[in-house]
């Protein structure tokens, strides 16, 4: 299911509370989410077993009206950098669309990549066989003592100098487009990874809320709780890496702690969005 991203700004906005809100004591609650905040930090460190790969921070906030809100940080943008350099030049990623002026490419990258390189194969052919036949032909022009057949073999050769020319360029914008492509097949490999470390977090984290019964029942009944998985969703040009936030009602909780829901059912019942 997805939410309007509007949420996840009211999330980070200032909350102004009337003075009998703040005479609510919110010490259990807090209480609660601290010790909510080591358990989520220990179980992603014992259960996600990827190279490299922690978990910087587990942070929480109550936010007045909504309920309880936990933001994961890990050291994604690092483990990255370190095992795939080329996402540090990912604005690369506006240059393949207009390699070939049509706009956004419909296939797959890698497949495109695959036809261009057999592509660039086919030239560096084509280029060979006809460097053969004016080189040929040039000895032939050489050694010809009639000026009528000479003029016809250097016509000839002019012609395939011009088609040599065509192909010389258009073997360099096809090794111009493998680059680009190869750079955006390569940011599609990084991005499987953050999909695959969100996977594994969110599923963690629904197993724990399911098993923790003590933090749900400091949720009012129209109180919700907030998961946000800071920079593992998908990339945005004017932004960088979204956040993904998955949002979830008590009534869901209860139903996964009672084992009415299983937590991957209680996962799929939830709000879930990337801003």
């Amino acid at each position: 299911m997805t939410f309007s991203p509007v949420f996840k700004a009211m999330l980070v906005s200032t909350f102004l509370v009337s003075a009998p809100s703040l005479s609510a004591d919110l010490s259990k609650p807090k209480q609660q989410a601290e010790r909510f905040s080591k358990t989520l930090n220990h179980s992603y460190h014992e259960q996600i077993a990827i190279e490299d790969f922690k978990v910087n921070d587990v942070k929480h906030q109550f936010v007045f009206s909504h309920g309880m809100v936990f933001t994961i940080t890990t050291n994604i943008d690092d483990l990255v950098a370190m095992k795939h350099p080329s996402e540090q030049v990912v604005n690369k990623n506006e240059q393949y669309q207009s390699v070939t002026n049509k706009g956004p490419e419909k296939k797959d990258s890698k497949q495109r990549l695959n036809e261009l390189r057999f592509q660039a194969r086919n030239l560096a052919h084509q280029e060979f066989s006809l460097q053969k036949q004016i080189d040929s032909m040039q000895a032939q022009s050489i050694k010809s003592q009639n000026e009528h057949q000479k003029d016809s073999i250097d016509k000839k050769i002019r012609s395939n100098q011009d088609k040599m020319k065509s192909l010389v360029i258009e073997k360099m914008q096809v090794s111009k487009d493998i680059a680009n492509y190869a750079i955006i097949a390569e940011q599609k490999t990084t991005q499987v990874s953050r999909d695959k470390i969100y996977s594994q977090l969110v599923q963690q984290s629904y197993l724990e809320l399911c098993d923790d019964l003590a933090l749900v029942d400091q949720l009012a009944d129209n109180e919700q709780l907030t998961l946000i998985f800071e920079n593992l969703g998908e990339y945005s040009t004017s932004a960088g890496f979204n956040d993904k936030v998955v949002n979830i009602n008590k009534a869901t909780l209860k139903q996964c702690n009672s084992g009415e829901l299983s937590p991957e059912q209680a996962l799929k019942q939830s709000y879930s969005y990337q801003y």
